[in-house]
């Protein structure tokens, strides 16, 4: 069955050719269209893509914690390097009292901050050969005198310990921001 149009049929070819023309017009400048918006996007969107990536690596909870642990690296880092002169010159020279009220003074300090660095650095100085339990920090500022930790025959070892234990988490949290 066939569709009867009253339009002679000459008039198809034409509105074929008309209809071609204008989706072709329509085609190019819609895709006229889309260049130019592109062309006025496309600063504003690597500006944004820099910006937000910025503030992603700033801002974000990972980076804030890596940031954080690493500035508690610090600050008992260079509390554990005065503790160390002080053990090293108590030893050298004796104990004085000047150097019995710096190690109480560092003890206190020691005490309170370290058990924030405690738990991410314990895997750095368990040996196979020493009790689960030991802890080369606590042995170096736990005795509440002096002259037991320079009296102690594990002293230097612990030191060392506790030295390669700073440093190997030290290079962890590297390769954590570095990863981050």
């Amino acid at each position: 069955m066939a569709i009867r149009i009253g339009l002679p049929p000459s008039v198809f070819p034409r509105l074929r050719v008309s209809w071609h023309t204008t989706r072709t017009h329509l085609r190019r400048q819609s895709e006229a269209l889309h260049a130019a918006t592109r062309r006025m996007t496309e600063p504003h969107r690597v500006w944004w893509t820099g910006l937000s990536g910025r503030l992603r690596d700033r801002w974000s909870l990972r980076t804030r914690a890596i940031a954080r642990q690493r500035a508690l690296l610090e600050s008992f880092d260079a509390k554990y390097e005065e503790l160390v002169d002080l053990l090293c010159g108590a030893a050298q020279e004796g104990v004085q009292p000047e150097s019995a009220r710096q190690y109480a003074a560092l003890r206190t300090w020691m005490c309170a901050q370290y058990r924030h660095i405690r738990t991410p650095m314990r895997a750095f100085w368990t040996t196979p050969d020493a009790p689960a339990a030991y802890d080369p920090f606590e042995a170096l500022f736990f005795p509440e005198l002096l002259e037991e930790v320079i009296h102690s025959p594990n002293s230097i070892e612990d030191m060392m310990q506790a030295r390669t234990a700073l440093d190997g988490y030290r290079d962890a949290l590297e390769a954590r921001a570095k990863a981050a």
